[in-house]
């Protein structure tokens, strides 16, 4: 058999995104799935995301020699995830950096200046909430009720209407207003500013 990659990621609580990754090779599936107690009839192609507590990680790091020491950032909330790495079928496969997952330390850092997401994960949005209450960050909600010929196709038939969250800097408001293209404001909307 071939050797598998597999990706080790620092998953940073607070700004919701990865902090810290790190490649490696497995030249042996069963070890790996021995270190992380991996049940090899529930997941056999080892396609899973897992969580992986400080024993394993110094398993990986011992027995794949890894060198993976998400401690050293000295950050409060930190959770490490184990995945293997798609071919063909991942954002990790383009040839430049990509923003998605990390936009909510882009926007902390002045370098993204407008996030949209439509029917956010609530955990997302709780994260970037506790910046919008800090003062930081500038949020809108825009409600479109779902047009009725497409409603025989909604997954849930209590979704009524799509929910776009635009995040922009607080002291940047105005880039709101410029780019979601709404200027009749036909949407019902919701402004949330800590002054």
């Amino acid at each position: 058999m071939g050797q598998a990659r597999f990706i080790l990621s620092a998953f940073d609580l607070n700004l919701w995104c990865s902090v810290l990754e790190t490649k490696f090779a497995v030249d042996d599936l069963a070890a790996i799935q021995a270190i992380i107690d991996a049940d090899i009839d529930d997941d056999p192609d080892f396609t899973g995301f897992y969580s992986i507590d400080s024993d394993e990680l110094s398993g990986i790091n011992e027995r794949f020699d890894v060198g993976f020491d998400p401690a050293s950032l000295n950050l409060p909330q930190i959770e490490v995830w184990l995945e293997r790495e798609r071919k063909g079928r991942s954002l990790r496969d383009v040839p430049y950096l990509v923003h998605t997952n990390f936009e909510l330390p882009l926007m902390l850092e002045g370098r993204k200046k407008l996030t949209r997401f439509t029917d956010v994960h609530l955990k997302t949005e709780e994260a970037f909430d506790r910046w919008v209450e800090k003062g930081l960050l500038h949020k809108e909600v825009f409600l479109e009720p779902i047009p009725e010929s497409l409603k025989p196709y909604v997954i849930d038939p209590d979704h009524g209407a799509i929910r776009d969250v635009y995040y922009t800097p607080a002291d940047d408001v105005d880039e709101m207003d410029r780019s979601t293209g709404l200027p009749d404001r036909r949407y019902a909307w919701r402004t949330f500013r800590n002054h």
